[in-house]
């Protein structure tokens, strides 16, 4: 079993913000597995970033979270929507879902995960080295993790079940690549 991170390739393609930048100080662009849904406007209006760059499949939105149209809504959406929050969003060209998944997956191996620690207090700061137990890893198309619940992640069992990386693949969509951290 390999687990990844997606990253967003915010460098090669268009990506997305929020017009309204109130949306920061209330957190709303902050997916960290609760549910956004009471608290999103009836559709979130979005600006793009890097006009001169290609228009990818998926789009990044704020940072890191995942924004589905078109095509790969298309193909992703009968896999994302019972792990997540499909929540609207329109720019100038186009309109779709950013994607909130709404579980946090108790899945990291907490006592080999290896953390960054902040020198004062000493609190976790973020993952430098990832560990699982890999019984405990989904097979849903992504998941987040608690402890991590920002970063989001996806796996390939090696079992030919469907996943997310193979489905990218399989289907030529881009701004997303896979980062693999953990190997079992």
């Amino acid at each position: 079993m390999k687990v990844y991170r997606i990253r967003f390739e915010v460098d090669d393609f268009r990506s997305l913000r929020a017009k309204d930048a109130s949306v920061h100080e209330i957190r709303l662009m902050a997916f960290n597995g609760s549910s956004k849904v009471d608290q999103w406007p009836e559709t979130l209006e979005a600006v793009i970033d890097n006009k001169r760059a290609p228009v990818p499949d998926i789009y990044s939105c704020d940072a890191g979270n995942m924004l589905l149209w078109g095509r790969s809504l298309e193909l992703l959406r009968p896999r994302v929507a019972p792990i997540a929050e499909l929540l609207p969003a329109f720019w100038e060209s186009g309109e779709g879902f950013v994607v909130n998944v709404t579980s946090l997956t108790g899945c990291l191996d907490m006592g080999r995960t290896v953390w960054k620690l902040a020198k004062s207090t000493g609190k976790r700061l973020w993952i430098t080295q990832y560990a699982f137990i890999k019984e405990k890893v989904p097979s849903s198309t992504m998941f987040k993790v608690k402890g991590d619940n920002f970063s989001l992640l996806c796996a390939d069992h090696e079992d030919g079940s469907e996943n997310l990386l193979t489905l990218v693949d399989e289907h030529d969509l881009d701004g997303i690549s896979f980062e693999q951290i953990w190997e079992s």
